[in-house]
């Protein structure tokens, strides 16, 4: 394997900016450097050397065909350090998102942009977005189609239930679009069938932005032509493809899987599915992995059980047929072909789940509430993800959060099976920001935090009382991630009777709602759980401390025991700790987005200097300057305190007193801990 180092040579990265690009007379400092041609058209542009590199590596790796793994910092600038060069070589590219906002940002924003500015420089190209069937009206379904959406699905020109008038919600989507009951080109609408006509457009487009869900299904059924055989591949926010992966190769029963066969099969006259079926009830029904008085009809056990015996009874025409004739179709043999695809997809996931576990892979099936529940998960999809390099000539890697500490991606290369790539570059890239002038980290050893593993409900104390100490340091502007809903619910509560500023937590609304709160609320303190730990975007004053009860740890379900189980006896260190130190760099970088953001990250888990893995989770993340005692957060924002606003008197003065007066570490064990971390 020919690994390249390029953080440890900037030599090779400053050659590479004056390298013409494949095809064109364009040099990666020519679109991206002081003066360049993204210079000339944004006002105020900021220059920046991290962004040059990234980009003169991804030109380099096209001219040269290659697997490139990039790290870079917030505000680098990914997006344009990675379309820039692909575009102006001429190569047509696959870019890869982990979500839609992600997406909408590519298509909306940076594409049209580019489209205008390289359009004129003489580098024209074309785009489009791939999503899955899902998102796309069926014809199909028109008497299904809800009433409130009827006459836009009519008339829409592209089918796409985003450009929908309103947002549907999941049962209005599931009657709008295509899923698992998609016959494909048995449909009689296939002709004008809109994801099929959307599918024929991303063979048109040199540039095709789809998600992570829709690239591993490429991957895991290579002759489906989810995606058209473009040369480069650009996987963005790349940390989240294992993710997507076990998610896509995973088998799921749970009651919500019967929810649509329930509604269809419902009505159907028990004698009909008893004639069909011959009377014949299988070991899975008998033994109790489909129970006939659980919370689906039990109609549903019989007719799951007919098309699981359909191909051994008849012809899959004529069962269809009959399926029509029965349920009352009215001879309408396309709507019961759709049906009858849905009921075998859940047939064949049942039937996966009754068969013997793979190699890999966890089993666990239960009955909760009365529900049927069980999965089929492999937790070491290495294999199928090393098949995208080999796919393309150009794959490109990046995310903000790749490396384990400086120049360590082997934990990302080996979970996402880029270790065996024959000519492979990384590179990571810091912030152009200036943590150490911007941010403080803020390591509460001066205050004698319990241990989360002896001492639960201590701890648990001490970090209400630390959130609140920094909460009033920072006057709000507050983002406070906890790793369970119970810590999460307790601090709000008890935030809420000690503190003057506005406090909400996660759930009491939408995502996008509370984000928007916390953005345009002065004061405002938001308690968060996992969903927040990235995707957050809050620049400027209104985010100003993110605090973190503890060291992310996954805990331990059936997949994550199957996958310590496999590494063997040093699993906490080849598992545990990397997986959480990249959730504590996402979580840190909420807070710093713009080169005038400035704030305090406190991180409140006595393991991070009382363990010893602890100073190699620190020294992974962003270089700022570490604290420890609250006095010095407090002397932080109060050299860029703002405007004063008047609040309403704080509660409980006393036991305020009470709690900043409380004792510190041995001032000894202190300076030698802080020393550690300098």
């Amino acid at each position: 394997m020919e690994l390249v180092i390029l953080i440890d040579t900037p030599e090779l990265p400053e050659a590479m900016e004056q390298e013409p690009l494949e095809g064109a007379g364009l040099t990666v400092n020519d679109m991206l450097g002081p003066g360049g041609l993204l210079a000339q058209h944004v006002a105020g542009y900021e220059y920046r050397p991290e962004q040059l590199r990234m980009a003169a590596l991804v030109a380099h790796s096209i001219a040269h065909p290659a697997t490139a793994v990039i790290e870079a910092g917030t505000g680098v600038g990914k997006s344009f350090a990675y379309l820039a060069p692909v575009i102006v070589s001429g190569h047509s590219a696959i870019v890869a998102t982990a979500n839609k906002t992600l997406q909408g940002q590519l298509v909306g924003k940076d594409l049209p942009f580019l489209q205008k500015v390289l359009g004129d420089a003489g580098y024209p190209f074309t785009f489009c977005v791939a999503k899955g069937k899902s998102n796309y009206v069926c014809l199909a379904k028109r008497s299904r189609w809800p009433v409130r959406f009827a006459d836009w699905a009519e008339t829409t020109a592209t089918g796409d239930v985003d450009e929908a008038p309103a947002i549907p919600d999941p049962d209005e989507q599931r009657a709008l679009c295509a899923g698992d009951d998609c016959t494909s080109t048995k449909c009689p609408y296939y002709g004008d069938c809109h994801y099929h006509r959307a599918r024929l457009a991303r063979w048109e487009s040199d540039i095709v932005v789809t998600n992570h869900a829709q690239l591993c299904i490429q991957l895991t059924h290579p002759h489906a032509q989810i995606l058209p055989p473009h040369p480069v591949c650009i996987v963005d926010e790349a940390h989240q493809l294992e993710g997507y992966a076990m998610a896509g190769q995973s088998v799921e029963v749970s009651p919500w899987s019967f929810r649509g066969p329930a509604r269809e099969y419902a009505y159907m006259g028990e004698s009909f599915l008893a004639e069909l079926a011959e009377g014949r009830l299988s070991d899975k029904v008998t033994d109790g992995l489909i129970e006939p008085d659980l919370d689906f009809p039990r109609g549903l056990a019989l007719v799951l059980e007919i098309h699981l015996t359909a191909g051994e009874s008849k012809a899959q025409a004529e069962f269809t047929t009959d399926l029509a004739e029965g349920a009352g179709y009215e001879h309408d043999v396309s709507q019961a072909a759709a049906d009858a695809m849905q009921l075998q997809n859940l047939a064949d996931r049942i039937e996966a789940l009754a068969s013997p576990t793979p190699e890999g892979a966890v089993r666990h099936v239960a009955l909760r509430k009365g529900a049927l529940y069980g999965q089929v998960t492999r937790y070491d999809v290495s294999e199928t993800l090393a098949r995208l390099p080999a796919m393309f000539h150009t794959t490109i890697y990046t995310s903000a959060t790749l490396a384990n500490g400086p120049d360590d991606f082997s934990y990302f290369m080996a979970r996402n099976g880029v270790e065996g790539v024959t000519r492979l570059h990384t590179l990571q890239l810091g912030s152009p920001f200036d943590y150490e002038r911007q941010c403080l980290l803020y390591l509460p050893m001066d205050h004698g935090m319990a241990d989360p593993r002896r001492a639960r409900a201590a701890f648990d104390r001490d970090v209400r009382r630390q959130m609140w100490l920094l909460a009033q340091a920072s006057e709000g502007g507050a983002l406070l991630l906890f790793t369970s809903y119970n810590a999460m619910h307790a601090a709000a509560n008890t935030l809420r009777d000690h503190l003057s500023y506005p406090v909400r937590r996660q759930g009491e609304a939408p995502r996008g709602e509370l984000i928007a709160w916390l953005k345009a609320t002065p004061h405002a303190v938001l308690c968060a759980t996992a969903s927040f730990w990235e995707g957050v975007d809050v620049p400027g004053d209104a985010l100003r401390l993110v605090a973190i009860d503890k060291i992310p740890f996954e805990a331990p379900g059936p997949v994550e025991k199957a996958r310590q189980e496999a590494a063997g006896p040093r699993a906490f260190f080849a598992l545990a700790v990397p997986e959480a130190t990249l959730r504590l760099k996402q979580g840190f970088g909420r807070l710093i987005r713009s080169q005038s953001d400035r704030g305090v990250v406190a991180i409140l888990d006595p393991r991070l200097w009382s363990e010893r893995y602890g100073r190699g989770i620190v020294e992974a993340l962003p270089d700022a300057r570490v604290v420890t005692a609250i006095e010095e957060v407090r002397a932080f924002y109060q050299e860029s305190k703002p405007a004063p606003v008047s609040v309403r008197p704080a509660p409980l003065a006393e036991e305020r007193r009470r709690m900043d007066n409380h004792a510190p570490a041995d001032s000894d064990t202190r300076r030698g801990i802080e020393r550690m971390y300098r």
